[in-house]
């Protein structure tokens, strides 16, 4: 069962926001204390959050995006823990997909099928995943973050989707080989087609 949000994981969802560049987490907050306490997506953005989630990872022979519930869990997540910055900035490149969409093919991005919503979200990822031009002073978390990208918001709201689906314990177990308690260092692993990445409780 992937209970991230059911259950006291206040480290573990610290390093999520800081590895996107959220706002600290205060010790002592609580699930739903955020700026955004009464943030919920309209049906509209849900939606749309849910057609990019399975785009950027749809099901295949294992689970999919929208299988651990990351759209339901990113409206969590942005309710209880985002700044209202962050949460303007991830509704913003929310919208500039469904521009794209409407730009290239006349439709909302939910509305396409899935090969089209892929072509289109490839093209926009082209230009919005580019680093910025102007990239801010080098410093902790600027170094923690990596390069702002030219549409910041979308890199926020693709990069929740990536954490959160490998942060659920379907997408754990069955996309990265998990060690609970590992033991020392091993080298010169032998890689065979069934190999997988490592994962663990740190997403960073």
């Amino acid at each position: 069962m992937n209970a991230i949000f059911d259950m006291d994981r206040r480290s573990l969802l610290r390093n999520i926001l800081l590895s996107v560049g959220s706002m600290a987490i205060p010790a002592g907050c609580t699930l739903g204390s955020g700026p955004g306490k009464d943030f919920a997506f309209s049906t509209e953005q849900m939606a749309l959050v849910s057609a990019i989630a399975d785009t950027v990872i749809p099901k295949g022979d294992t689970v999919g995006a929208l299988d651990v519930k990351v759209p339901a869990n990113l409206e969590t997540l942005l309710r209880g823990w985002a700044s209202a910055d962050t949460l303007e900035e991830v509704l913003a490149g929310l919208e500039r997909v469904d521009a794209a969409s409407n730009k290239a093919k006349g439709k909302d991005f939910a509305a396409l099928d899935a090969a089209t919503r892929l072509e289109v979200l490839k093209a926009h990822e082209a230009k919005a995943m580019k680093d910025a031009p102007e990239q801010p002073a080098a410093g902790g978390i600027a170094m923690f973050r990596g390069p702002v990208k030219v549409d910041a918001g979308y890199a926020r709201l693709r990069g929740l989707i990536v954490k959160l689906f490998y942060l659920s314990e379907d997408a754990l177990t069955q996309e990265l080989t998990y060690e609970h308690d590992p033991g020392g260092y091993t080298g010169s692993v032998p890689l065979t087609p069934e190999s997988r990445p490592e994962g663990g409780l740190s997403p960073i």
